[in-house]
């Protein structure tokens, strides 16, 4: 993809390809939908047509069909030989009937006529005697009528279509027909006077496509003879549905609309040129370019003027925004527009205030974050046959969490103490109340006195200044006596420490009762104590973060993979062992944020 050097050019093309896919897609679209409405229009005007041609070809059909259908009703019936006289009377008087007459199929009735009855009295005397002959049959074997389709004769020198009547017996064994011989040239008369039968190329055709009648100059015989692939779709879809029309997209682009007529078995087809139907829109086609490319290039002209402008004073806030960069938080830009322009600038200048107050800031937490580092152990100690390490994991730049190792003369060469806190929330508030009670925790333990007392004494002076901000830290205090191997601990609301021994795969949690610090003054904490400490065993103090962290799938570490990783790992001295557990929780987080922060204090006893 071509990439623009500068702003202006940038711009201007992806301002002027969407106009121009805009213009093209909007003409294209206003084409297509004109097209449609235009061949929708053309489709209903040719159906329209095409069924007033065919209703008058089948009004002409219909009257002689209806008088033989009476006919043949009134055979077999008192009277029939007078309503069949009168009927047939009416049917040679006809416009259009060129032969109606009356034949019968019985060897009982053989009767030539009379060489003196060649007048029309013979006519009319034989014509009776064979409607009498008709009548007794349809009585004696109870005849029934039935109407056969039109016929269309073939006959160049005379075009006419015959149309009869059979009767027949119980055997379905013709006896007797009436048949009509009408002009042919009086059925399409009215289609002939039809205007699109003189404009546009038009048929007349039966149901299997022999042309009856068309308006080329040429001879044809059947429709599609000439391979053209409109009327061989035609043909088909005559066959399929009786009325309709079609559309050949290729070039030459054509349409074609067929409506069948209802007393015979014919078609009338209308086949017009799309660029006849489509003229309307074809000329708006070339008036919408010649103005689109006019428009394209009035708007080129207009994007040019207003981009110079724009550049110019984004340039101005480039400049700016590169010495802000290089830590200069002098530059203050001019407003000169009340547009978005304007307000960029105005915006600008308010953004290098706020980043200024944000270095000073950011400076702030940055020394705060290395004062916190630097309260908490740095290093792994060994003390009196203990090898005791620790860390932090911190979310943020500060957290809450703490730990602690505590040792002053006043509690003997053989004691020692480990603290561990997790203060509510994280972040520079908890970092200053953690920083607040490491303070006090370890002023009140160089006081000397036992866990209890230590945590009770630090718990009142917290809650004088938790009173109003509601915080509270959780708190496990541990001392270590090397001389006997008692544990002594108190636990304020904490998580309970581990005590692992690897020779049995036992775990045994140092319990106990104990309310978090900073939530209730006077509230009396109880001592714990255990003889299982020995060499080879070790304890784990640890924050919620751990086995409270969660993978992507929102599944929690647990206290039980959190066991099974201190197992693999209990060969290892602390800072192993530590390391082990952030890796197998690092694994399992995958690349999930951090939740939380973690502490972790491992004391393991020498072999």
């Amino acid at each position: 993809m071509y990439k623009f050097k500068k702003i202006n050019s940038r711009i201007t093309a992806y301002l002027l390809v969407p106009v121009a896919l805009l213009l093209l897609v909007m003409g294209w679209t206003g084409y297509d939908l004109a097209s449609d409405h235009l061949q929708n229009l053309w489709a209903e005007a040719a159906t329209l047509q095409l069924q007033r041609a065919a209703h008058q070809v089948d009004m002409r059909l219909k009257e002689p069909k209806t008088l033989i259908n009476l006919f043949a009703d009134a055979s077999g019936k008192s009277g029939a030989r007078l309503a069949h006289e009168i009927i047939l009377e009416q049917l040679r008087s006809l416009e259009g009937v060129v032969r109606a007459e009356v034949t019968v199929n019985d060897e009982e009735f053989a009767e030539p006529e009379a060489p003196d009855m060649r007048g029309r009295m013979g006519r009319a005397s034989g014509s009776s005697r064979r409607m009498d002959r008709l009548s007794e049959m349809a009585i004696r074997r109870r005849g029934k009528v039935q109407v056969a389709a039109p016929v269309f004769d073939t006959d160049e020198s005379a075009k006419t279509v015959s149309l009869s009547s059979e009767f027949l017996d119980e055997a379905d064994n013709p006896v007797g027909r009436l048949e009509v011989v009408m002009e042919w040239s009086h059925l399409i008369q009215a289609v002939q006077t039809e205007g699109f039968w003189k404009t546009r190329e038009a048929i007349l055709a039966d149901n299997q496509g022999d042309i009856l009648a068309c308006n080329l100059p040429t001879i044809r015989k059947s429709l599609g003879e000439s391979g053209d692939p409109l009327e061989l779709k035609t043909l088909e879809a005559m066959k399929a549905k009786p009325f309709g029309t079609l559309i050949h997209s290729e070039n030459p682009l054509e349409f074609s609309g067929y409506y069948r007529l209802d007393e015979a078995p014919w078609t009338l087809v209308l086949i017009a040129p799309g660029d006849e139907v489509l003229a309307p829109i074809l000329s708006f086609r070339n008036y919408y370019i010649a103005g689109a490319v006019l428009e394209f290039f009035i708007i080129l002209l207009l994007i040019r003027m207003v981009i110079m402008k724009t550049v110019g004073s984004i340039k101005e806030v480039s400049d700016a925004a590169k010495k802000v960069s290089r830590g200069d938080y002098s530059p203050h830009l001019a407003t000169k527009y009340r547009d978005e322009m304007g307000t960029l600038v105005r915006d600008f200048n308010t953004m290098v205030v706020q980043l200024e107050e944000r270095a000073r800031l950011k400076t702030s937490i940055n020394l705060a974050m290395e004062v916190q580092q630097n309260l908490l152990p740095q290093d792994s100690v060994k003390f009196q046959g203990l090898d005791i390490a620790g860390t932090s994991v911190y979310c943020d730049e500060t957290g809450g969490d703490y730990y602690d190792f505590i040792h002053f003369d006043s509690m003997g060469e053989q004691c020692m103490a480990v603290a561990l806190g997790d203060v509510s929330d994280h972040g520079i508030p908890s970092a200053l109340f953690m920083t607040t009670a490491r303070a006090l925790i370890r002023c009140r333990a160089s006081l000397g006195g036992g866990p209890a007392a230590i945590v009770e004494d630090v718990n009142r002076l917290l809650c004088r200044d938790t009173q109003q901000s509601g915080a509270f830290m959780t708190l496990f205090y541990l001392e270590l006596n090397a001389g006997n191997n008692r544990l002594t601990w108190v636990r304020a609301g904490h998580d309970p420490a581990l005590l692992y021994d690897p020779a049995s795969d036992a775990f045994e949690e140092l319990g106990g009762k104990g309310l978090a610090v900073g939530v209730r003054c006077q509230w009396g904490y109880e001592e714990n104590h255990s003889t299982a400490w020995g060499p080879g065993k070790i304890i784990l103090l640890a924050t919620d973060g751990i086995w409270e962290a969660r993978n992507p799938r929102g599944e929690q570490f647990g206290k039980e993979r959190f066991k099974e990783s201190i197992r693999r790992r209990a060969h290892l001295g602390p800072e192993g062992i530590i390391q082990g557990i952030l890796d197998d929780l690092a694994a399992f987080r995958q690349d999930a944020a951090i939740e939380d922060d973690i502490t972790l204090v491992v004391i393991k006893g020498e072999s």
